[in-house]
């Protein structure tokens, strides 16, 4: 169980500013290979939905109460407020997802309503670099599955040695 001290990770900081650096690469260099690709918009659209499934059911497994640490009710207290810390972080990633999700929505009302210009372009290169630095991003969800089911692991170990 990790202290209850505030401390920077600075592998979570490099992991978030390199997934900005690749969305504002698309967004500044990318024009050309975005620009009136409603087929990765299209693509955009089933990832992020299929994400979206997904981190519902990370969010599910990781808050499940039964899943705190055994013990005195510090334990738990101490254990619930680290979950809580990782439901917010994926809860944030779940409004990238949406925004994403919307992005690709309002680029697709746009393109019906106006022919191609400057504004529909932006959209749509904003849309896929935020998309780009979301999916960057979501990397890190198998690694928050194993850690969740390695907890659940280590506590019951723990509760049989002390049985």
């Amino acid at each position: 169980m990790k202290s209850d001290k505030k401390s920077i990770s600075y592998s979570r900081v490099a992991f978030i500013l390199i997934g900005l650096v690749l969305g504002a690469v698309v967004l500044i260099f990318g024009g050309e290979v975005t620009a009136g690709n409603s087929e990765a918009l299209r693509i955009l659209v089933t990832i992020f939905s299929i994400l979206a499934g997904i981190m519902i059911a990370v969010i599910s497994a990781i808050g499940t109460p039964e899943d705190l640490y055994k013990g005195s009710w510090r334990i738990a207290s101490l254990h619930r407020s680290q979950k809580l810390i990782l439901l917010y972080r994926y809860i944030l990633l779940f409004y990238v997802y949406l925004v994403v999700l919307s992005f690709a929505f309002l680029s697709a009302l746009l393109s019906n309503v106006v022919s191609h210009s400057e504004l529909i372009s932006f959209v749509e290169r904003a849309t896929i670099s935020l998309g780009v630095a979301a999916l960057f991003w979501s990397f890190g969800l198998p690694i928050a599955i194993l850690r969740t089911q390695k907890d659940k692991l280590d506590d019951e170990v723990e509760k049989r040695k002390s049985s």
